[in-house]
């Protein structure tokens, strides 16, 4: 992400296992919820749908995450789809940022 470069992640159906790569990575580098994180993926890809036992392992990842994003002052739920904007991930449109308050 550093040198701009992209990262293409990918398995046969690209539903459970290469989504919740992508889950984690959004959680820890953009610091989403994992419902942010679910809200953003699902609207760029609409089948993803991580099985039981990846969603059981990101909820706890999210649950250790939480303290950390308090910290930064995200809180939780504080971010919004916004299909008009720009992701902040790939530059296209649709995009989840914060609530402007």
């Amino acid at each position: 992400r550093m040198a701009g470069s992209a990262v293409l992640v990918h398995c046969f159906c690209g539903i459970s296992r290469s989504a919740t790569v992508v889950l984690a990575y959004l959680m820890w580098e953009y610091q989403f919820t994992l419902n942010d994180a679910m809200m953003f993926l699902q609207f760029r890809r609409p089948r993803v749908n991580p099985n039981h036992g990846f969603m059981s392992i990101l909820q706890a990842y999210d649950d250790e995450l939480e303290p950390y994003r308090r910290n930064l002052g995200m809180g939780t739920g504080d971010y919004q789809l916004d299909a008009g904007l720009q992701t902040p991930i790939t530059g296209e449109a649709g995009g989840v940022y914060p609530h402007m308050h």
